[in-house]
Parts: C-alpha cells; sequence; structure tokens
C-alpha cells in the first residue's frame, strides 16, 4: 500500500479499502496505524481526507 501511496501522491481510505479488500473499520485501523508510525500524514477531514507519506527533512 505504501508503494501505491509513493506512486499516486495520495491515498483516501475508500482507495486502501479496494486496494487491499477490507472492511472500512479495518482501513481506518490500517491508516492511523501508519500516522502512529510516523509513515503517513493525513490532510483535510471528512470525504476530502487524503493520506500522503511522511517526506523526511
Amino acid at each position: 500500500m505504501l508503494d501505491y501511496v509513493a506512486a499516486h501522491d495520495a491515498v483516501t481510505r475508500a482507495e486502501v479499502q479496494s486496494l487491499i479488500n477490507v472492511s472500512q473499520a479495518t482501513a481506518a485501523k490500517l491508516l492511523r496505524s501508519l500516522i502512529k508510525r510516523g509513515l503517513l500524514v493525513r490532510e483535510g477531514s471528512g470525504p476530502s481526507t487524503r493520506y500522503r507519506l511522511v517526506v523526511p527533512q
């Protein structure tokens, strides 16, 4: 999934659901886990929420 984010600049929860064939809740848990690990950053809110890779500084 991280390769997909890198190739497409960002991902939505719905795209994660479809990509790895999981429920909405599971996709949300996975995204929260990746944010907590510092791999993704959340941008926006509601239906326009996107998740991008963290760019090292």
